[in-house]
């Protein structure tokens, strides 16, 4: 299936009430999972997602998004954003928010250790710089 760019225009009241109700997914409990959680809400909640690309450097507020987009048919991400217009994107790929998800504890080590699962997502990032400088 084909990835395709959906056009959004920014409403910041609606945002309010995406950015209200992200924080109530928050507060609901400890432990998020990618699939069930995560993932659904930021699809459920566009204008949210549009202002993730806010917090990179070269983006303003997105005005294309896509979920699940693919990367040259070997990678997929869970979030493309972004502006054509500008011609920047961000790639964005959820984890779960668990307590451990990005360091567990060793039990005969003073520092943590990284968790398998984050490993696993940097590793995939690595991949699609790999793939996008091969393109």
């Amino acid at each position: 299936m084909a990835s395709v760019l959906e056009s959004i225009v920014f409403n910041p009241a609606i945002f309010r009430r995406e950015i209200n109700a992200f924080e109530d997914l928050l507060n609901s409990k400890s432990d998020l999972a990618e699939r069930a959680d995560i993932q659904p809400f930021f699809k459920a909640n566009k204008h949210l997602t549009a202002y993730l690309g806010s917090l990179y450097l070269n983006i303003a507020v997105a005005t294309e998004i896509c979920f699940e987009f693919d990367l040259a048919g070997d990678f997929r991400a869970d979030i493309l954003l972004g502006s054509r217009k500008a011609n920047q994107f961000c790639v964005v790929e959820f984890e779960p928010g668990e307590q451990d998800a990005i360091f567990k504890k060793q039990p005969d080590r003073k520092n943590p250790e990284w968790n398998a699962r984050f490993e696993h997502a940097f590793s995939q990032i690595v991949d699609w710089f790999y793939c996008f400088e091969d393109q």
